[in-house]
């Protein structure tokens, strides 16, 4: 858990590196523009590691929009809401399931960092699976010609 003193300076340090990066995005594809970004991206991916599983302060949450995503980060866990801080990236996409005061439906919210939990676990569960290895005692294959003037083997 992030403690909100904490919390605040890390938002307000992402929204920095995220100006960063959106000022340096003409310039697409340069060292300075790879390093605001990798910035960035580091930074969010930090916070929402920090912040620990399930709907609790700091977890970034990612509403898919046009050809991106809206990026919040949850400041505060009520009963039935969250309230959230926008964080615009790139074209600062915002959901319409978060309305104009940063607040959104808490379930809206959980059904959401559950999916990206489910996708992250199946990629991670894709990316670790071995590959089958061939056992060094079994006999070796037979050879087979396949000429057609041969006599079948009875």
């Amino acid at each position: 858990m992030i403690e909100p003193k904490d919390l605040k300076a890390r938002i307000d340090q992402i929204l920095t590196l995220a100006d960063k990066a959106n000022k340096l995005i003409c310039q697409f594809g340069t060292p300075e523009q790879k390093a605001a970004d990798r910035a960035f991206n580091d930074a969010i991916r930090q916070i929402d590691t920090d912040a620990g599983p399930g709907c609790v302060p700091g977890r970034l949450v990612k509403f898919a929009a046009a050809d991106n995503y809206a990026r919040y980060i949850i400041l505060r866990v009520n009963k039935k809401t969250c309230k959230m801080v926008h964080i615009p990236y790139l074209d600062g996409y915002t959901s319409p399931a978060v309305n104009a005061d940063g607040e959104c439906w808490r379930d809206e919210v959980e059904d959401n960092l559950a999916w990206y939990e489910t996708l992250k676990a199946a990629a991670e569960k894709l990316h670790t699976k071995q590959k089958p290895t061939v056992e060094p005692n079994l006999p070796p294959l037979p050879v087979v010609s396949a000429e057609p003037d041969m006599e079948p083997v009875a």
